[in-house]
């Protein structure tokens, strides 16, 4: 259940952002690589000053977000190859894609109830 992930970046004034991404690209059990990505990209989403970051439990933390469904969508609607050597080399193009900033997309802050 790791094929997409959620991002939680809270910025230098304590505004909450999330983040969707492809899980399992680096490394199932280790998640400071995409944290890491994610804190070196965020000004590109106008998040000068990012404080803490974490991968949500569940995509259901960043599901609030104001463009959650278009983001989700947008990543729902690319195929993962089938077969190791198919899902070797998409895996090796998404890396580089994540690395470039690109196949991070931004969600939006956290939406509190009133």
């Amino acid at each position: 259940m790791d094929d997409i992930i959620a991002v939680q970046l809270t910025d230098s004034k304590g505004v909450i952002h999330f983040f969707l991404t492809w899980g399992r690209i680096f490394g199932r059990t280790e998640p400071k690589k995409i944290e890491e990505i994610v804190v070196r990209h965020a000004p590109r989403f106008g998040i000068s000053k990012p404080k803490a970051v974490k991968i949500c439990d569940s995509l259901n933390q960043a599901a609030a977000a104001r463009y959650f469904y278009e983001c989700f969508f947008h990543l729902s609607r690319e195929m993962m190859p089938i077969g190791a050597k198919p899902y070797a080399a998409w895996q090796a193009k998404m890396k580089r894609q994540i690395l470039s900033g690109k196949q991070i997309f931004y969600c939006g802050t956290e939406i509190k109830n009133a």
